[in-house]
């Protein structure tokens, strides 16, 4: 790697660093003023998120990171499309275009079950704060290099990639908040607290929207943008957590819940194709109800009438 790339990949790392220390500052912050205020946080569930992010960064520190880096080199590698470098048109052009992969991997993790597994760990907590964008399975990110290895064959930098893919995470912590009400002028353009609440809510017209990371453009262009104010006005208050009930915060029951219901399902599988649905299916699906609760004009509706056929 020639001199100007290793100091744009440093430049990004100490970036990185310093961002993660404000966060941890702010969200602490955040805290204090709460319990200043008469309104402090739920405990167990702030100490389930800690619990979560600390597991969560031990796996990254030991191996998540050092995979998903290795698995970015090999793609640029095989493919040989050559390196866009770290020029600042790059890193614009590589901020969209992880953020793109982004909103499909998260619209992923929610419609297939296997990969809602470990997603569902972010969305199981029935409170809603700044210490919320803290709990993520201890596992999530280990198919960061499927998702993205396209783009470093496309020609950006791997360590870029895992730069832009830190910042596009940690541009989501605000958005997880009640305390504020409206991002005026910004909402439906980037990713708002109004946006994420509605992603984070179980409430029925709530169910899988805003999926987007940082920019709303890819749920308008793909229609699955929705505003808090059509949500409450169809489901009211909004309720969060998992709409198959509250977990608890013992931090194995929470990791695995989801496993172990598809465990449950795959034992009243009768066939093969029930088995493959168990697993790659959306995560409502059922042998006895299949894709009844699905909802109607869903990517799952539509490929189950394609098998159909006329």
């Amino acid at each position: 790697m020639e001199p100007t790339s290793l100091s744009g990949a440093a430049w990004a790392e100490d970036a990185i660093l310093v961002t993660y220390v404000v966060v941890l500052v702010v969200i602490g912050l955040a805290v204090v003023v709460g319990v200043a205020r008469g309104r402090p946080p739920v405990w167990s569930e702030v100490g389930q998120n800690v619990i979560s992010a600390v597991m969560n960064q031990i796996v990254v520190v030991v191996g998540t990171a050092a995979l998903t880096l290795a698995g970015l080199r090999l793609a640029s590698d095989v493919v040989g499309a050559g390196s866009w470098g770290f020029s600042p048109l790059a890193w614009a052009l590589g901020f969209v275009l992880v953020d793109f992969a982004y909103y499909w991997n998260h619209r992923l993790e929610h419609r297939v079950s296997l990969l809602w597994g470990h997603h569902s760990v972010h969305h199981s907590s029935p409170a809603f704060d700044l210490t919320t964008s803290l709990r993520v399975a201890w596992h999530d990110g280990v198919t960061a290099a499927l998702v993205y290895g396209p783009l470093a064959a496309l020609g950006m930098e791997p360590t870029m990639i895992v730069a832009l893919i830190q910042v596009n995470l940690l541009l989501q912590v605000w958005i997880h908040t009640t305390s504020i009400r409206h991002a005026w002028g910004l909402e439906g353009i980037i990713n708002t607290p109004s946006a994420h609440r509605v992603h984070h809510a179980s409430t029925p017209h709530a169910l899988d929207s805003n999926y987007g990371g940082f920019l709303m453009v890819w749920d308008r262009l793909f229609g699955t943008y929705r505003r808090e104010e059509d949500v409450i006005a169809k489901d009211g208050a909004l309720r969060f957590g998992l709409t198959s009930g509250p977990v608890g915060t013992n931090p194995l029951r929470v990791t695995t819940a989801h496993y172990q219901a598809m465990a449950q399902l795959w034992r009243r599988c009768r066939s093969l194709p029930e088995r493959v649905l168990c697993v790659v299916g959306p995560p409502e699906w059922t042998p006895e109800a299949g894709l009844s609760a699905t909802a109607p004009g869903s990517l799952w509706r539509r490929i189950a009438a394609s098998w159909a056929g006329p």
